[in-house]
């Protein structure tokens, strides 16, 4: 029965995180990530409710653990597809946030249904931990072990599947560890699997599963959708994102951002391409014929191909192949196209080659499929011209605040700098936004990118236009010459364009066409160009400092002085400047921080004064005390009478606990105990993630793709922690601080190590490099999965009652740490954010429950008191 209900943790484990990262992607889909950032933090909380829960039935639980455990996880394989379902029937709309009040009550509604799977498996791992206390270092790996194999899985299913059809397929793995769990409670209550049987019956007879889903109606897609005369002629599903491609005949699709308004031709037939419901841009239709594509001169990205000529062109983000397309009709003799989705490139390849004119087929035009940045680490070609253009873009502002993006960081710009040829020129294309903020900040970027590079006098080497909509910036390896500064002229006075810089670049010349008063672009410019960046950062209104690999946080633009300017403009204009998921993430903390209070504090509070109150209640989450009916044995519905799991903790002939289970006589200290507990678990509870986090994030850049990231750190990190935690047991109260001393010399020695062993292992091939990641944190991960069974395991045998209390503080630590770990990221880095997780794990060690009172109890699991 041991084994069974330890396989039956990781079944449930397994399911439910591949269901968190699942509604990651689901909802970014249907709405927007920052969206899904918030909702799916929130809903997590259902971990902390599980904790009050728990403590409130604790007595109750006892005798019926085994149908607690088989309800819940029934309840928790049904509301999975059922929650998300009816969420996404709720009219809710989160552009409406900011001044319809009445979208609250549907946020909460929202927030409540995604809640209930977490919170019923929630409850059947709280209540194994309760029931079977003394395994606490085995239960607890093979919940981080299911985990990691749950947070990997779904990932190898999004490749295979549509995500609709993986919640399918998750709700049905729920029912089947619901099985798993009734055989291994012995548990038989009719209809037990009859219910398990109809929900997957249910689940493998629905419709079309994307029906499931219910799209905002405010995504490009949708409302591009409602045009007439428009279909959906293709769509694709990964990891990466949902593609859609999408013709009109009738009102024909027409994509050339930053067109000049004095253009002659117009682009040739064009498909719709959309990646999550977002306008990723187009396929054009290409008949081999390069006068078709006359118009893509009219662009501002065309800007490079009239001050040198570029033979070799690398393309950092192909999309539908326009900056392709852009290069031949250039005359290009050869590009390096580089997309990171195999989706898009198989579509151009398969389904639209013959519309596409076999574009990534052709002899000149060599696509890799792979992360832009790590194709420039390994590569030793150099380029003519480098482009990167509208990659990562978003026509609206705030959506990608907290996205790493490591395309346009200080580092990123330096390494393409140092792939172009001599005079070679990098061209970054980038919306136009009033105020500026991405085309002054990718100059910022450049400058601080030359600077590293030693080149006293960047400004010479840059020069930046703009269009109606979209700005370009073209850094040159060299100096700009009297000739090219002369056909940067005539290209924007033939095009209308402005030239917001050039070297010897005056006011009157650089705002003419599209006018603005003042010239924010120019003066912006000059500013960061000169002596007077420092002062010109600090008091414009957006945050333009350039973003590093540390803080890879590009899309960050907020500042906080400015949000009473923004919130006071009249008629709710202010509202449009602000970083949304900035301060959506804010207020999940916010939120996050309250929740927490009503379920951990507030619970600490009123069962001490329930305690105090009823003198003769047990303590609660504790099965049974020694002095209760039946001399300290329990009968359960799964099974024979044993000896109680608290009094097996302890050493023979020891007593835990309260004086004879009595909560009336605690300790004098019980109140500093509590608290100090509650500070034990809520810093490892955050510090797990903070690490975790932030070397997710450095293993993007060292194995230069973000999926391959995010599946081996959190793959690796649950798999070793579990291995961790099932170790732990043997560890006993003398050696309990040495998890917490590894802890902190491995994250610090890696912190220092990792950059100098990236730059040794970059060109190594990628099986080598997922290899090394996995050992790299192998051992890190191995000692913090020991703090949290090691302190529940003492928490068991000094106070058992606060057990069902600190699994909530567990929970609700989890869900405020992945958010903070955001913010801190943004302002200190990715670094700052180990630190400070080490800097928690240090402080736990002072708290941990082994300090906390007189008794030296071991930690090895013991023989019950009569063997």
């Amino acid at each position: 029965m041991r084994d069974g209900i330890a396989t039956a943790i990781g079944a449930l484990s397994a399911t439910a995180l591949a269901y968190e990262v699942l509604l990651t992607r689901l909802f970014a889909m249907i709405q927007w990530h920052h969206l899904a950032y918030m909702v799916i933090s929130l809903a997590l909380l259902g971990y902390g409710a599980s904790g009050t829960f728990l403590a409130l039935i604790g007595n109750w639980l006892g005798r019926h653990f085994a149908g607690f455990f088989v309800s819940n996880a029934l309840a928790f394989a049904a509301s999975t597809v059922a929650g998300f379902w009816l969420a996404g029937r709720i009219p809710f709309n989160p552009l409406e946030l900011g001044w319809d009040p009445g979208q609250f009550p549907k946020l909460l509604a929202t927030y409540l249904l995604l809640a209930i799977p977490f919170f019923c498996v929630a409850n059947c791992l709280g209540a194994a931990f309760l029931h079977r206390c003394d395994q606490i270092h085995r239960l607890y790996a093979f919940d981080l072990i299911g985990a990691g194999v749950g947070a990997c899985g779904v990932i190898l299913l999004l490749f295979l599947l549509h995500p609709a059809q993986v919640l399918l397929f998750l709700g049905t793995t729920g029912f089947l560890a619901s099985l798993l769990a009734a055989f291994a409670t012995s548990w038989r209550a009719p209809g037990v699997l009859s219910i398990a049987a109809v929900g997957i019956g249910t689940l493998l007879v629905l419709p079309e599963p994307g029906a499931i889903l219910s799209w905002s109606q405010y995504k490009d897609l949708i409302q591009m959708s409602r045009v007439a005369g428009a279909e959906r002629v293709v769509e694709r599903s990964g990891p990466l994102g949902f593609i859609t491609v999408l013709r009109n005949r009738q009102v024909p699709f027409r994509h050339a951002p930053g067109l000049s308004l004095t253009a002659r031709s117009l682009p040739p037939e064009q498909l719709g391409l959309f990646v999550d419901g977002n306008l990723a841009g187009a396929i054009t239709r290409f008949d081999g014929r390069l006068e078709s594509l006359a118009y893509l001169d009219a662009l501002p990205s065309a800007l490079p191909y009239h001050l040198r000529r570029a033979d070799q062109v690398l393309v950092l983000g192909a999309d539908g192949g326009a900056e392709v397309l852009q290069a031949l009709f250039h005359h290009a003799s050869h590009v390096d196209a580089i997309e990171l989705d195999p989706n898009l490139v198989r579509l151009l390849r398969r389904d639209f080659r013959e519309f596409s004119g076999s574009l990534f087929d052709r002899p000149e035009v060599r696509v890799h499929v792979g992360d832009a940045r790590g194709f420039v680490v390994r590569s030793r070609e150099r380029y003519d011209l480098i482009q990167l253009s509208l990659v990562d873009a978003s026509g609206s502002a705030g959506l990608g605040t907290l996205n790493e993006s490591y395309l346009y960081t200080t580092e990123a710009f330096e390494q393409y700098l140092r792939h172009l040829v001599p005079d070679g020129l990098l061209a970054v294309t980038r919306w136009v936004q009033l105020p500026p903020r991405d085309g002054l900040k990718v100059f910022a970027t450049a400058i601080a990118a030359l600077r590293r590079m030693g080149m006293a006098s960047p400004g010479e080497r840059l020069a930046l236009i703009r269009g109606w909509n979209t700005s370009t910036l073209v850094v040159k390896n060299g100096v700009f010459s009297d000739p090219e500064i002369a056909a940067l002229r005539d290209f924007c006075q033939e095009r209308a364009f402005d030239t917001a810089w050039f070297p010897g670049v005056s006011a009157a010349e650089a705002n003419r066409y599209n006018f603005l008063s003042p010239d924010p672009w120019y003066e912006g410019a000059a500013a960061l160009a000169g002596s007077g960046a420092g002062e010109f950062l600090a008091r414009y209104k957006f945050n333009l400092r350039p973003a590093t690999d540390d803080r890879p946080f590009f899309f960050h633009f907020f500042k906080w002085r400015m949000l009473p300017e923004f919130w006071s403009l009249p008629a709710g204009s202010g509202l449009s400047q602000l970083e949304w998921g900035y301060l959506i993430a804010v207020a999940t903390l916010v939120q996050a921080l309250l929740a927490g209070v009503v379920l951990i504090v507030l619970p600490l509070h009123l069962g001490r004064r329930l305690m105090q109150t009823f003198p003769g209640l047990p303590p609660s989450g504790a099965a049974a005390s020694p002095s209760a009916p039946g001399g300290g044995v329990r009968t359960t519905g799964d099974g024979p009478s044993r000896p109680s799991d608290f009094q097996a903790l302890a050493p023979a002939g020891e007593k835990v606990g309260s004086r004879e289970g009595d909560p009336s006589s605690l300790p004098a200290n019980g109140s500093r105990t509590r608290w100090k507990t509650f500070a034990y678990f809520t810093a490892i509870g955050l510090a797990f993630l903070f690490i975790e986090i932030a070397f997710i994030q450095k293993l993007v850049l060292f194995l230069h793709h973000p999926l391959y990231a995010v599946a081996v750190a959190l793959s690796a990190f649950l798999v070793w922690a579990g291995l961790g935690s099932n170790y732990s047991r043997r560890l006993d109260s003398r050696h309990s601080g040495l998890p917490f001393a590894a802890i902190a010399c491995l994250a610090l020695a890696e912190l220092l190590v990792f950059p100098h062993f990236v730059a040794v292992a970059v060109s190594w091939s990628e099986p080598i490099r997922i290899f090394c990641a996995l050992g790299w944190i192998a051992p890190l991960a191995f000692f913090m999965g020991m703090p949290f069974p090691l302190g529940l395991a003492r928490t068991a045998a000094e106070t058992p009652e606060l057990l069902p209390w600190v699994w909530g503080i567990n929970g609700c630590a989890s869900v405020v740490s992945a958010v903070l770990a955001s913010l801190l990221a943004v302002e200190v880095g990715f670094s700052g954010v180990v630190l400070a997780g080490a800097g928690l794990y240090g402080l736990a060690a002072f708290l941990r429950p082994g300090l906390l009172g007189s008794n030296r109890i071991s930690l090895r699991r013991p023989q019950p008191p009569n063997s």
